[in-house]
């Protein structure tokens, strides 16, 4: 039998806030707000060493809330992985994430990294340190790694919701939403190069959806204003996200028929990937667009069956820099509004691969 031992990051609760007055949105990814808790996590460590640290001084077996509690974010919010190259390119110390799109648009096409900026909030971020005490491959446990939907704590939540914000929802379709949380989780990994010792090319990056079912587009159309309607710009709709335009706006293709009606359709407060197409505006052609030379780049994400596709070696006593990032995906399609109240809890665990023995 292999010869494994697993390290535990944390296992971590996330509870959303009751912000009741807070009804009204403005933006394509909702103000959300929740708490982050972080508790221990029973461990069995076998005969190799292998600790961590959050300052490359003091080394543990596991880490606790006490440990980690200065990083935790007081909001969660919906960002992006979108745009990652910028500054894997520069090889960044530190994964960038970007924000939501918000007010009237003034061109096609929001398609470039500048359009939306870097956002220094709204998810967990913390630099950690990993040794042994010999030459060692270490993957994500895929058994003990997870994240999911707190359904106890949202069943009450539910409750809560429907008295006081959507009495027209029943209590489980209002739970059933608010467990959807757990389908727009993500972590990520980027692993630096060895401390006091380079070793060759370290420098990697892996994103990780524990529900990855089909891709996730880093971009399309949006109701950013929860209208009704998809946002247009000059009678004609609008692009947004990780989009290449090889050929500029003129890349784009509108159909020319436009809605006679104006119907709101399908479209809710709650989602802004649903909408209709407004009257007197020509709706955006994907799939004509696509064949024109546009391509929506698609999230790079392992899926949970996968984790372990992911390593990293270290050397004999020396710590290797990571940095865990935990956050929300706003280009996921389960991401509306609901689950801003929505609680999760998530397990990030290591362990060592191929009994231990190395690898590359």
């Amino acid at each position: 039998m292999m010869n494994k031992k697993r390290l535990s990051i944390a296992a971590i609760a996330v509870c959303g806030a009751m912000l009741i007055a807070h009804i009204g949105f403005t933006v394509a990814w909702y103000n959300g707000s929740s708490s982050l808790a972080v508790y221990n996590f029973d461990i069995t460590l076998a005969d190799k060493e292998l600790d961590i640290s959050t300052d490359n001084e003091e080394f543990k077996p596991e880490l606790t809330r006490e440990d980690l509690e200065e990083w935790i974010p007081k909001r969660y919010r919906p960002v992006s992985s979108a745009f990652s190259d910028e500054w894997l390119d520069q090889k960044s110390e530190q994964p960038q994430f970007t924000s939501f799109y918000y007010g009237e648009p003034e061109k096609l096409a929001y398609n470039s990294f500048t359009d939306v900026g870097v956002v220094n909030e709204g998810y967990f971020q913390k630099e950690l340190y990993l040794r042994c005490d010999s030459y060692a491959k270490v993957s994500i446990d895929m058994e003990r790694s997870y994240v999911k939907s707190d359904t106890e704590t949202n069943k009450k939540t539910a409750e809560k919701l429907h008295d006081r914000v959507y009495p027209s929802k029943s209590v489980e379709e209002i739970e059933e939403n608010l467990n959807k949380i757990e389908k727009s989780l993500r972590f990520s990994l980027l692993v630096l190069n060895d401390t006091g010792k380079e070793v060759g090319d370290d420098y990697n990056y892996q994103i990780f959806d524990p529900f990855k079912n089909g891709s996730t587009n880093l971009g399309g159309v949006l109701d950013t204003d929860l209208n009704g309607y998809y946002d247009s710009y000059k009678g004609k709709e609008v692009i947004y996200g990780e989009v290449a335009l090889p050929e500029g706006d003129s890349t784009l293709v509108h159909r020319n028929t436009v809605n006679e009606e104006d119907d709101l359709g399908p479209s809710n407060s709650s989602d802004c990937f649903v909408a209709n197409h407004q009257k007197n505006v020509q709706p955006l052609d994907i799939a004509s667009s696509v064949s024109n030379g546009m391509s929506i780049k698609e999230e790079e994400a392992l899926s949970h069956d996968h984790f372990e596709d992911f390593s990293f070696t270290l050397q004999e006593n020396v710590s290797k820099k990571i940095v865990l990032s935990i956050y929300i995906e706003g280009w996921d399609r389960d991401n509306v509004n609901y689950t801003m109240y929505s609680s999760f809890l998530t397990s990030i665990c290591f362990k060592l691969a191929d009994g231990g023995n190395g690898g590359n």
